[in-house]
């Protein structure tokens, strides 16, 4: 869904993702490669495009990769992952069908199921003028969610 937006945006997205996404993955890697543990399951809700599992599986050890085990939700049903397994779910309180805000202006950040950022103007202004998306707005659809006690269960996670 990016192909349309400016040169620009996608530096600034690039910049915001590489930021957190090297603060947390480090601590998280750090975490996992001194795991004595066989088998490690790593949930990235709201995985977007995926780039934060990506940081996560570029800076761990690799004799800890094979024991990880990513399983990333985004309920944009236009997101497409070729690395990665991806659940097009998005992750509730139940197993039912949500409506679903879609930021398409800042794809990355402010999407989902609560109206709060959709609904707060001087946060949205700020992310269309850094982003010269301005007359870009967020769209609703309808997706199925899980709770993540039932996804594991189904995938006996929980065993």
């Amino acid at each position: 869904m990016r192909d349309k937006e400016s040169k620009f945006s996608k530096i600034i997205y690039k910049f915001i993702d590489n930021f957190f996404q090297n603060t947390f993955a480090k601590e998280i890697c750090e975490i996992i490669n001194k795991s004595k543990s066989d088998k490690i399951n790593i949930f990235d809700i709201g995985s977007y495009l995926g780039n934060f599992s990506r940081e996560i599986k570029k800076k761990l050890n690799k004799n800890k990769l094979n024991k990880v085990n990513f399983i990333l939700f985004e309920p944009n049903p236009y997101i497409k992952l070729k690395d990665f397994n991806h659940h097009c779910l998005g992750i509730s309180n139940n197993s039912t069908k949500k409506k679903y805000y879609y930021n398409s202006f800042f794809p990355s950040s402010g999407s989902g199921f609560n109206k709060i950022t959709m609904n707060d103007f001087f946060w949205n202004l700020s992310r269309k003028l850094i982003t010269f998306q301005i007359f870009k707005k967020f769209n609703k659809f309808m997706v199925r969610t899980i709770s993540l006690d039932n996804f594991c269960k189904k995938k006996k996670f929980l065993e």
